[in-house]
């Protein structure tokens, strides 16, 4: 009995469970049919949305552009950066185009006031003769401006002129002035540099006679290499320290005038002319002598020399020699030219005197700029037909 009664226990208990996975079977029967095409649908829908929807369109945060770098200030000190004593090579490049030529007296004083009222930072001058209020003005008036102002003069100009009054004027406004290296016969050379770029290479001493009735020539350059030795040369000079020049146009004494004026002269073919406030050199004069024997045309423009015992042998010679020789009165010849065969050419402080050539701090510059030599030809001839 007890064995039956088990065996009908697990058969009730096997047909409900063959009942519950029938109800489940059911269950998901109707699920399936009743449910499967709207969740077909919807995951369609989805489907579709995914793909073909397009997507909100999201901007990206504005960004502001970096403002372009700008540089600081640049920090101007009080004078232009001293130069070595040793300036570097030159590099050979013709920067003739640099170059402004200013003829006297027709210009006046304004291109050297200009160039005053132009520096904002230095003014380095040396003058042989400094005798002209509105140079002077000039000067102070830099100096009041915050413009560092240095003058050097020669202290014992030949004949005696007094600079002394114009000397204690820029003292006292606080220009610095300081007299030339005692080294020299004469401290001859007439050069200003502004703000360390710029230089004036001139035949004038700053005077009232140079600007209203004297012939004088001046260059302006804008070369960086031929200011820098300007500088070097007067950084050694006001310190009395050693030099070397070596800038091919730059025309120095008493360092390599006398070479480089001579074997100007003598490369002459055609044409050689000269203007000049004396003519006493030996070798010069030989030298124009041998050019007139060759066939060269040679031609001297001055004007009667003041202390005739300076030029007056000179003159002779070369008139008996063939060569063209006028004196005139007016413009006054204190100009220093020479020009070669028309493309050739020279200004500067320098005479023809030994002195000027190898005893004198001078400064003059050989010139090939087309422009500037016609100008130079053109006013030597109209000085010639006077």
């Amino acid at each position: 009995m007890a064995r039956r009664s088990n065996s009908s226990s697990g058969w009730r208990i096997l047909f409900l469970l063959l009942a519950a996975a029938a109800v489940v079977i059911c269950i998901f029967v109707v699920f399936v049919l009743y449910l499967r095409e709207p969740l077909a649908q919807t995951v369609s829908q989805l489907s579709a949305t995914a793909t073909t929807a397009p997507l909100p369109s999201v901007q990206p945060p504005a960004v502001t552009p970096i403002p372009p770098l700008v540089q600081p200030p640049t920090v101007t000190p009080a004078g232009p950066p001293r130069p070595s004593a040793t300036p570097p090579p030159s590099t050979g490049a013709d920067s003739q185009s640099n170059l402004i030529l200013f003829v006297e007296p027709e210009a006046s004083r304004e291109p050297v006031l200009k160039g005053m009222e132009l520096a904002t930072r230095s003014i380095d001058m040396v003058m042989y003769l400094l005798l002209d209020n509105s140079i002077v003005e000039g000067l102070i008036n830099a100096h009041k401006r915050g413009v560092q102002v240095r003058v050097m003069y020669e202290p014992n100009p030949f004949g005696g002129g007094n600079i002394e009054p114009e000397l204690k004027l820029l003292r006292a406004a606080g220009v610095q002035v300081k007299a030339s290296r005692p080294t020299f016969r004469f401290t001859h050379q007439k050069t200003m540099v502004i703000d360390g770029r710029v230089a004036y290479i001139m035949t004038l001493n700053q005077t009232a006679s140079a600007f209203t009735r004297n012939r004088e020539y001046g260059i302006i350059t804008g070369d960086p290499r031929q200011v820098q030795e300007i500088l070097a040369v007067y950084e050694a000079d006001w310190n009395r320290t050693p030099i070397q020049v070596q800038e091919p146009d730059l025309v120095w004494s008493p360092n390599n005038s006398r070479e480089k004026l001579v074997a100007l002269m003598a490369s002459a073919q055609r044409t050689l002319e000269l203007q000049t406030e004396v003519m006493q050199d030996n070798e010069v004069i030989n030298t124009l002598l041998d050019r007139a024997r060759r066939g060269v045309k040679v031609r001297v423009v001055m004007s009667p020399p003041e202390d005739a015992s300076s030029s007056e042998e000179g003159l002779a010679r070369l008139t008996q020699g063939g060569v063209g020789v006028k004196l005139i009165r007016s413009p006054y010849i204190h100009a220093k030219l020479v020009l070669v065969d028309g493309v050739r050419g020279w200004i500067g402080s320098e005479n023809f005197s030994d002195n000027s050539l190898d005893n004198n701090r001078e400064l003059g510059i050989l010139l090939r700029n087309p422009d500037i030599l016609k100008t130079l030809a053109a006013t030597f001839e109209k000085d010639w037909a006077k």
